[in-house]
């Protein structure tokens, strides 16, 4: 089976905040001597960074693989997507990137993914499913 991997565009700004939050507060934790704390926050940030290296999107067959970090990992039916859009969101999502695309499937579902080939990400779903809306604001030549 033809499988086709799209990994996600990340951006320096939600890296930075994301990094700065945990070392200020680990920085007070541990002058607090919180050590307890301290680890958690560390194991926690591991998890965060382990979301922001390995976030992609993985095409096989009539099905998106979207997989972030150790936890999150959804198989998604081609075929369900009615619509993609931009967004620009910052609702929790397998995205480590702010400049996102939205996929809107099902009767009220939605995922927001940021693949750094976002021309080559939607050609591939038109490629597979060509009765998906692409909103006038995403950018296909």
């Amino acid at each position: 089976m033809d499988k086709k991997r799209f990994p996600s565009a990340i951006s320096l700004p939600v890296v930075v905040v994301f990094f700065l939050v945990f070392a200020i507060l680990i920085y007070f934790m541990a002058l607090d001597k919180a050590w307890f704390w301290v680890a958690t926050m560390v194991i926690t940030g591991w998890f965060g960074a382990q979301a922001f290296l390995s976030t992609s999107y993985t095409f096989s067959g009539n099905v998106l693989h979207i997989k972030s970090g150790l936890i999150y990992n959804r198989k998604l039916e081609i075929s369900s997507i009615r619509k993609i859009s931009k967004s620009s969101r910052l609702l929790s999502s397998p995205a480590a990137s702010i400049n996102r695309l939205s996929l809107i499937f099902n009767k009220f579902d939605e995922v927001l993914v940021s693949p750094q080939d976002k021309i080559g990400f939607v050609k591939k779903l038109l490629e597979i499913n060509p009765e998906i809306e692409v909103d006038k604001n995403v950018q296909i030549p």
